[in-house]
């Protein structure tokens, strides 16, 4: 509780003067002038009568010092404007995305039995809700295959927490970039700007995940075009090149593919390419791009450079393993190289002896 009008140290010298002032009035009260008047002893004789009412009449007194106190109290208290602190702090303006997709309805692993992730998030919703002050504003956005605003942006949390109330989990993904698009468009000019994403996925603004994945994928087909030159080379040496066609056609297909994809991922525009991004990033760079923007900008354009120095070093080093591979088969199959089979000696372990107990088996 902080005070929004006068400061405890202009209330307290007004609180003081004013007891002073009502305590001085009711002492002047109190004070009577003794008069000497005839028949003074008949009034002496009704006073005496009324001493029973003498106590009640001085506790009505102190009530009465005391009420006044008490509302001057209320009067400087009232002056200082008391409010919570939260009433009191910068404004803040709040989107809450709701990611509504199909994984949502699946159980939440840091909740109570039963409880599905999309309860967990609009239980976080509600509570976010809750606690927004007087100044505060806030809208509801849901991510599902469509995007939408339940709970449009205002200063009544009401609304808004009965229009999560029956939110339910949708077929499909949820479509997070545009939601976020959306609530950084809400937020634009609102003072205190926070975006509160509920969901059970991962977020990748800057695409950092999805210029990965190509390479990963890359590397993961450039691998098996490495296992097939293997065993393409192991049937050759073996005497069954007339096998050979099971290796040597996924072999070439996985490489056509691998290769393309490979070459698009570099070059190619309609592929969010590689060298197509550097030189887009340059452009806004050049454009004048200033603060956080700027500074992600950057780091996206080292990350696609070297996103190209690691493709390029996959196809090449894949490269050299096929034609290797080519140029062994070759020289197997006309006779020019000795066929040289390598196989390591089998090495008895010392257990091989013995037989473990049907109950171990």
């Amino acid at each position: 509780m902080n005070l929004a009008g006068w400061t405890l140290a202009e209330l307290l010298p007004l609180f003081l003067a004013g007891s002073a002032a009502i305590t001085a009035m009711y002492l002047l009260r109190m004070r009577r002038r003794q008069l000497v008047v005839p028949f003074a002893a008949l009034w002496r004789q009704v006073t005496r009568e009324s001493d029973t009412r003498r106590l009640w009449r001085k506790l009505r007194r102190v009530l009465s010092w005391l009420l006044q106190l008490l509302l001057l109290a209320l009067l400087c208290l009232a002056l200082g404007d008391p409010r919570p602190s939260a009433w009191l702090r910068d404004p803040t303006t709040l989107a809450i995305v709701v990611d509504r997709s199909a994984s949502m309805a699946g159980p939440a692993s840091d909740g109570e039995p039963g409880t599905t992730r999309l309860e967990l998030a609009l239980r976080r919703a509600r509570a976010e809700l809750s606690a927004l002050g007087p100044v505060d504003r806030a809208l509801v956005i849901t991510a599902g295959p469509e995007v939408a605003v339940p709970g449009p942006l205002g200063h009544d949390p009401d609304p808004l927490l009965r229009s999560i109330a029956d939110l339910t989990p949708q077929a499909g993904e949820a479509d997070l970039t545009r939601a976020l698009a959306l609530a950084r468009s809400a937020l634009a000019g609102q003072p205190g700007g926070r975006i509160l994403v509920l969901t059970d996925g991962a977020l990748d603004p800057a695409g950092i995940a999805k210029s990965l994945w190509p390479i990963f994928g890359i590397s993961n087909q450039l691998l098996a075009v490495i296992a097939f030159c293997l065993g393409t080379v192991v049937l050759i040496k073996m005497g069954k090149a007339r096998y050979c066609l099971v290796t040597v056609i996924p072999m070439i297909f996985l490489t056509l593919v691998t290769f393309t994809a490979g070459y698009m991922k570099i070059f190619s525009e309609n592929a969010a390419g590689f060298l197509p991004t550097i030189r887009s990033l340059e452009t806004k760079i050049a454009a004048g791009l200033e603060g956080s923007a700027l500074a992600a900008a950057k780091t996206s354009l080292l990350n696609a450079r070297i996103d190209i120095v690691i493709t390029v070093t996959f196809l090449l080093f894949v490269s050299i393993i096929v034609l290797g591979t080519a140029r062994e088969c070759w020289l197997l199959l006309t006779k020019r190289k000795p066929i040289v089979l390598r196989e390591s000696p089998y090495i008895a372990h010392p257990g091989d002896g013995e037989v473990l107990p049907t109950s171990l088996l």
